[in-house]
């Protein structure tokens, strides 16, 4: 039975690392590293490669944690990496573009890492009748964090001015914040699972590989989980677009300055954390599926209202409709993931589920940052997002809401 403490560990950790994403992939340095350093096709091209790294690592790396038992480990190193990977952005000068792709490229893989081993704590720190309200409380908490991380950006700048100097020292504060912020994630969380014994000559990158063709061969037994997770990986091509391409959108397609920019997406992260935890409650009542089908239409309104506005309080309130969506349905999708994977299997199922959700990124983002290049028109390239959010609700409908039994069922 998980206590108090470990469900506060597991949620800090979302507060922590959600300063990265929102200071730095969404609100304030992308849009420094489009003006000043490259474009939005080299954002998007970077932002892909490490994805496709991510790809290539995280089923691997997460069944071995299973098999080592040390999932902790596992999230320590790839946190250490994001971290100072995220502080070495303050190099990032216009002269010296290739460090920063590499540094982006390191902290995304540590990040995106890290958010897969966090995450396969879920199933054992939940039931089937908590698991929506439990990943609920730490997506919200975590975009808490997203929020708070975004308010000491703007006040910073605002002391400093919105400088490219002033911008480049935001992303090693990034890095404290993120750093001291989940340190306590380390000791309060527990890793319940069984160390194998590793046999003599045989090594761990070899176990990995060949767990992982051990899920493969038996993949009629998990099928709804992969069904689902193809549905999840169309529709995150278009989340992840979104979430990356907000603040470069408002700012080109709306003229919202840097400012106007970072106080909508302060605002879209309290919308956001607001739809984790409200979304949490339903989706216990209602069903990860049923959740989901609500915020793609959500996601789909969005959209639309994007590509027809032309007004700056019609996109802030685009801007809370995709928060509020933003929040419950990543919040569903990770609760889904936990309902669905064996606990001895946990760490390599949410990489599965970290590499459909950096695949589906690479995807989208290549796919817009190229639509866009070759129409010349943002407005042009969002209605890419409004296929893949249909297309995902479609996908949907062929996934079962399959609940199995936990070891334990009380309530928490």
């Amino acid at each position: 039975m998980p206590t108090k403490k470990e469900l506060f560990g597991f949620s800090l950790f979302d507060f922590a690392n959600s300063a990265y994403t929102t200071v730095i992939i969404t609100a304030v340095y992308s849009v420094y590293f489009v003006k000043s350093i490259g474009s939005p096709l080299s954002w998007s091209i970077t932002l892909c490669i490490s994805y496709a790294l991510t790809l290539l690592l995280a089923p691997v790396a997460g069944a071995v944690a299973d098999y080592t038992a040390n999932r902790k480990k596992f999230l320590f190193f790839s946190y250490i990496l994001c971290v100072i990977a995220t502080a070495g952005l303050y190099f990032s000068v216009p002269e010296l573009r290739y460090l920063a792709m590499f540094l982006i490229i390191l902290s995304n893989v540590g990040f995106s890492l890290s958010e897969a081993f966090v995450s396969s704590f879920l199933p054992a720190l939940s039931t089937p009748k908590t698991i929506g309200r439990v990943s609920g409380y730490a997506w919200s908490f975590g975009y808490v964090g997203g929020v708070l991380s975004l308010f000491l950006a703007l006040n910073y700048l605002k002391i400093t001015g919105f400088t490219d100097a002033a911008v480049r020292e935001i992303a090693p504060l990034t890095a404290l914040f993120f750093a001291i912020a989940a340190a306590p994630v380390f000791k309060l969380l527990k890793d319940r699972t069984v160390a194998q014994v590793k046999p003599a000559g045989i090594s761990y990158v070899s176990i990995g590989f060949g767990r992982l063709k051990e899920t493969f061969r038996d993949i009629r037994k998990y099928s709804e989980l992969f069904k689902f997770l193809i549905a999840f990986f169309v529709y995150s091509c278009g989340i992840a677009t979104v979430i990356s391409f907000a603040a470069i959108f408002a700012e080109n397609a709306l003229d919202f300055k840097m400012g106007e920019t970072i106080m909508m997406l302060f605002i879209a992260n309290i919308t956001a954390a607001v739809g984790a935890f409200f979304f949490g409650f339903i989706q216990d009542d209602l069903g990860a599926r049923k959740t989901l089908f609500i915020t793609l239409v959500m996601w789909i309104l969005a959209v639309l209202l994007a590509y027809v506005t032309h007004s700056k309080a019609v996109f802030w309130l685009v801007a809370n409709i995709v928060g509020f969506a933003m929040g419950a349905s990543q919040s569903a999708s990770r609760s889904f993931v936990g309902l669905l994977a064996p606990e001895e299997k946990s760490a390599e199922f949410f990489g599965f589920w970290g590499v459909a959700s950096k695949a589906a990124a690479m995807v989208g983002l290549f796919s817009f940052g190229l639509m866009w290049k070759l129409s010349g028109s943002m407005r042009v390239a969002i209605l890419l997002t409004l296929v893949f959010f249909i297309a995902g609700f479609v996908l949907l409908l062929f996934v079962k809401d399959d609940r199995p039994k936990k070891k334990w069922d009380e309530d928490l």
